[in-house]
């Protein structure tokens, strides 16, 4: 049905005109393939992915991919990502890795890809227990000590930093740090609060609600952060945590 069909007769108000038939709205409008927004002109040529235009190996040297509910779903690959990425890879696109989920280490992530099928090296995946122990690395000496909430993934990326991961707030922390471990208890939660309101530097690897699995969503954990728990974290502990989830440090909002 016209959409002016209802309208009253007379001349059509001036703010109601429409453009042409054959205009383009100027937010809608396709750019050129070598368009270069005016902001990044001095950076060279950008690549926009566009639907229609070239596959994206043609355009980009790497692709970067998440990994729970993007490659895999728990133990299995979604379904056409294996088959996606090979073709991807013949293309000559170049595949890295990249996950907030802290539990497994890169060698272990690579492990789980190679038996889908996606042959990986350790050195193509990064995770966000890496991001958080480069972080904290970046403001306390080496062999500091920094308490963990998380897997043993997480304990070993601090290692690999030199920090020193502990369990009790008596061995004085200078940081805190929390990620995504299925079998994490609450004296352990206990302690990082202790920590955290003695002054400890508080790291969150993560600002999920869920987690993709075989068994469809799993909810994540958000006893310590999230939208109308912050303000029950801070008055326990005074403070809210700094996310590292993909290598970028934001303030975190995690609840479920």
């Amino acid at each position: 049905m016209p959409h002016d069909m209802h309208r009253p007769a007379g001349p059509m108000p001036a703010a109601d005109a429409g453009p042409p038939a054959d205009a383009v709205p100027a937010a809608d409008a396709v750019p050129a393939a070598d368009a270069v927004p005016a902001a990044d002109a001095d950076a060279g040529p950008v690549a926009l992915l566009v639907p229609g235009r070239r596959a994206p190996a043609a355009e980009y040297d790497v692709a970067l991919l998440d990994l729970d509910g993007v490659v895999y779903s728990g133990p299995h690959a979604v379904p056409g990502a294996v088959a996606a990425l090979a073709a991807a890879r013949s293309a000559g696109l170049r595949l890295a890795f990249v996950t907030n989920n802290a539990s497994r280490s890169p060698s272990a992530i690579a492990e789980h890809l190679g038996r889908l099928g996606i042959a990986t090296s350790a050195a193509d995946v990064v995770t966000s227990a890496q991001a958080a122990a480069t972080l904290i690395a970046s403001r306390f000496p080496a062999g500091s000590p920094v308490l963990v909430a998380g897997a043993v993934a997480l304990r070993l990326a601090l290692r690999e930093r030199r920090l020193r991961p502990v369990s009790v707030a008596a061995d004085r922390p200078v940081a805190v740090v929390q990620g995504y471990a299925p079998d994490m208890s609450y004296g352990l939660l206990a302690e990082a609060g202790v920590a955290v309101r003695d002054g400890a530097f508080f790291v969150a690897t993560n600002a999920d609600s869920t987690l993709p699995t075989s068994r469809r969503l799993r909810c994540m954990p958000r006893r310590w952060h999230g939208p109308g728990r912050n303000a029950r974290w801070w008055s326990v502990t005074g403070s809210t945590p700094t996310s590292r989830a993909r290598s970028v440090a934001v303030p975190t909002a995690c609840s479920c």
